[in-house]
Parts: structure tokens; C-alpha cells; sequence
């Protein structure tokens, strides 16, 4: 198992991002989450991320809390684990489908929800009255699980709370099927610390995503 990682500019390339919305690959998926406009797609059935998702009950570094489906199918499911050695560390496993209408090439997918991932952030730091967040760096992924290529994101980012209080939040984006699968953790006292990619590696291991169901191929289809 070996890991590369290389540096982008992450303010660069999402403001070329944002100004080069192309209805052709990137999907403005949220003018569809009102179900009840859908109706041919309304009696298919969407992923079960009770029966259809395989993940682990324990790693060598975390161990499964519990599992929250929303109700709605564009938002997924998210897993909940527990770190083994600090038990405030937790990390949530976000899984859902993907926004766009194609996923490969993944970079502008994964860079994609890099930004919302972001602005939900920041938003959150602003509803808590922290004081603010700084991107420290965003990071491309090329992994080696199983012997199986595995490419995703790595954002990092420091949290002021307040006072000289701060911690470090990392995000991490992958794609599997047609599913997103994003990694958030908050770490406090991490300065000397690395990057969790041991931690995600375990995870990403022994994960299994639905493959994309028939609700979700129909209504890709009812936007091209």
C-alpha cells in the first residue's frame, strides 16, 4: 500500500471553476430536490444503504458509531466512527450520489465538492461565532488499496475558535460507483501531527458502495 499526493492551488482552479459552469458536465443538482417535480422517477427504487453498503465495524484506528440515512436520496447516508486512541476525534463518512451528470475525468467532481464542502464550513464557523478558517492546502490523492488505484482530495484547514484556541480540519474526497464519498474529521492539538491518511486508508479498504440505482440513472437522464 503507497500513497503520492500532489499540491494544487486550490483558489485558482475553483474560481476557474465557478466561471466555467458547463450544463454538459457539471450538474446544478440542487434545483432537483424537490422529489415531488420528478415523477417519473418516483416509483423506482433508490440505493439502500442499509442492505447495499458494506463498511467496517472496526479498523486498526477507528471503530463504527452508527449510521444516519436521510430521507432524501440525493443526500445518502453517513457513517459515524470513533477514533481508538482519542476519543474526540471523530470522523464522519458522508456517502451520496454524485452531483453531475458524468464522474470522470473525477478532479472537477471531487474539486467541485471540495467548494461546497467549504462554503458549508464557513457557514457553520459563522452560525458558532468562531473567529474564522484558513485553507492551508488541498492536496490530489493517488493511492494504491488492494492494488486497485484510488484517487481523491485531501483538504486541510485551520479552524480559529477563539482566543489562540484553533483545530485542523481535514476533508477528504473520493469517488466510488457513482457515490461521493467525503471523510470529515476536526482535530485539536494536530500541529506536529500528519495528515489521518492512515485512518481514511483503513476505511476506503473495506468499503462498498450500492452501484447507482434505478432512481438516480433515471433522473440523470431527465436532466441531459
Amino acid at each position: 500500500m503507497y500513497y503520492q499526493c500532489f499540491q494544487i492551488n486550490f483558489s485558482e482552479y475553483m474560481s476557474s471553476l465557478v466561471l466555467k459552469i458547463n450544463a454538459g458536465t457539471i450538474w446544478v443538482l440542487f434545483c432537483l430536490t424537490s422529489l415531488t417535480s420528478c415523477a417519473s422517477t418516483s416509483e423506482l427504487t433508490p440505493s439502500n444503504y442499509q442492505t447495499q453498503l458494506t463498511y467496517p465495524e472496526q479498523t486498526d484506528t477507528l471503530f463504527f458509531v452508527e449510521q444516519t440515512d436521510s430521507d432524501n436520496p440525493l443526500y445518502g447516508t453517513r457513517l459515524t466512527y470513533q477514533s481508538t486512541f482519542y476519543e474526540l476525534d471523530i470522523f464522519n463518512v458522508f456517502i451520496y450520489p454524485v452531483r453531475h451528470l458524468q464522474w470522470q475525468p473525477a478532479l472537477p467532481v471531487l474539486m467541485d465538492e471540495a467548494r461546497m464542502n467549504y462554503q458549508g464550513l464557513d457557514e457553520f464557523i459563522q452560525q458558532n461565532n468562531y473567529k474564522s478558517r484558513t485553507l492551508e492546502d488541498i492536496d490530489q490523492l493517488d493511492w494504491q488499496i488492494a492494488g486497485k488505484s484510488v484517487q481523491g482530495l485531501r483538504g486541510v484547514s485551520r479552524v480559529h475558535l477563539h482566543d489562540e484556541l484553533y483545530m485542523h480540519n481535514y476533508a477528504y474526497f473520493f469517488i466510488k460507483e457513482d457515490k461521493v464519498v467525503r471523510i470529515t474529521t476536526n482535530m485539536k492539538f494536530a500541529e506536529q501531527l500528519p495528515p489521518p491518511d492512515d485512518y481514511i486508508l483503513g476505511l476506503l479498504a473495506q468499503l462498498t458502495v450500492p452501484k447507482e440505482s434505478a432512481y438516480m440513472s433515471q433522473l440523470r437522464q431527465s436532466v441531459e
